[in-house]
């Protein structure tokens, strides 16, 4: 996985869904993971609230950080080719985070 991206559930050639946190937490929310893992045939991956990315002072570049994190992730996992969907999942402040990222 590319730093700052936990791998949840590896399932190559699946689409690629990438969950955000909620404000404040360091990890994303364990139901919704879950959720996300019972519901979905595809690639499932966390980004994470790490030391880089609580240095980010403003949303907007804390989204530039998890879209970088987001297209190196999905370079590792073979270029876009590979991806043939990409979802972003979040609740709550995540929310406003991936609109964002988006």
């Amino acid at each position: 996985a590319a730093p700052g991206v936990k791998v949840l559930h590896p399932m190559p050639g699946g689409a690629h869904i990438y969950i955000v946190h909620s404000l404040g937490d360091d990890i994303v929310d364990d139901e919704l993971a879950q959720l996300v893992v019972r519901r979905s045939a595809g690639h499932i991956c966390a980004l994470q609230y790490d030391d880089e990315a609580l240095r980010c002072g403003t949303l907007a570049e804390l989204a530039r950080l998890y879209t970088q994190r987001v297209l190196e992730e999905i370079r590792c996992k073979g270029g876009a080719s590979g991806a043939r969907r990409l979802t972003l999942a979040a609740c709550s402040f995540g929310c406003a985070i991936a609109h964002e990222v988006a």
